[in-house]
């Protein structure tokens, strides 16, 4: 059995589409084995994705995900990874036609976002399960921030 997360974005909550998301989890054979309601601030942002390299990107990113609500959840199955990368394929075809493309801040709506690889899932499982589950601690340094790589 394979193991992976999809971390749901502010925008799947805002659009409603978690039942959605679960149920196409589930048409997969896919189990979620845990689920987790996070906060990022900055610093967790830089640690998730640390290779944002422009600086709009970094601000549309701080714009559309810090202090808002986020789930992750950790899913297990037979090629877990590439039936969830196919489940991010279908989701963001379908429900992610943004209106204004030259917009950084939408081209950060895109539902849902998975790790590419096992090692990917390792490193991303231990930053946001870590992370924690109400706003009010996230703006706590100690809580939030560890040495970003």
């Amino acid at each position: 059995m394979e193991r992976t997360l999809i971390m749901l974005k502010p925008d799947t909550f805002d659009r409603n589409l978690v039942g959605v998301i679960e149920r196409m989890v589930l048409e997969r054979h896919l189990f979620i084995v845990k689920r987790k309601d996070v906060f990022l601030n900055r610093w967790n942002l830089l640690e998730l994705w640390p290779r944002i390299h422009t600086l709009w990107g970094w601000l549309a990113s701080q714009q559309h995900h810090v202090g808002r609500r986020i789930q992750v959840w950790e899913i297990e199955g037979e090629n877990a990874i590439g039936k969830v990368n196919e489940l991010k394929i279908s989701l963001r075809a379908t429900y992610c036609n943004s209106s204004n493309p030259s917009d950084p801040v939408e081209k950060m709506r895109t539902i849902i976002h998975t790790p590419d690889s096992a090692e990917d899932f390792e490193r991303e499982k231990q930053i946001l399960f870590t992370l924690p589950s109400r706003l009010e601690e996230c703006n706590d340094i100690d809580r939030c921030a560890r040495d970003i790589p």
